[in-house]
């Protein structure tokens, strides 16, 4: 795996290529958008292929798995859920954000 990283006071961004992640999960919110190519994403019940400029997030302790296909690139962003929780002072919050299901709203803007 291909990696430029950055971390950011509980944020951490990362560009990378040649993924291949098993299923896993953990505790920090993660923004997967794709720079180029196309990526596998499944998680518990679903599978999806994303392509250039979609983006999709995996809330706090979701199962998911990644691929990327034929050298693609993506940035993931992971927010620590400490860092959010206290910004958003709620400790139960759950975020909808994945362009390849939700093509009404324009994710142009993020």
């Amino acid at each position: 795996m291909d990696k430029n990283r950055s971390d950011i006071s509980g944020i951490n961004i990362e560009i990378l290529s040649d993924i291949k992640e098993n299923e896993h999960f953990h505790p920090e919110i993660e923004v997967i958008f794709v720079i180029s190519g196309k990526v596998c994403v499944s998680t518990k019940c679903n599978y999806y292929e994303l392509r250039k400029k979609d983006i999709i997030l995996f809330n706090s302790n979701d199962m998911h798995q990644i691929e990327t296909i034929d050298n693609s690139t993506v940035c993931r962003i992971l927010i620590s859920y400490k860092v959010l929780s206290g910004a958003i002072q709620n400790g139960n919050y759950i975020f909808y954000c994945n362009s390849v299901l939700d093509k009404m709203n324009s994710y142009t803007l993020l």
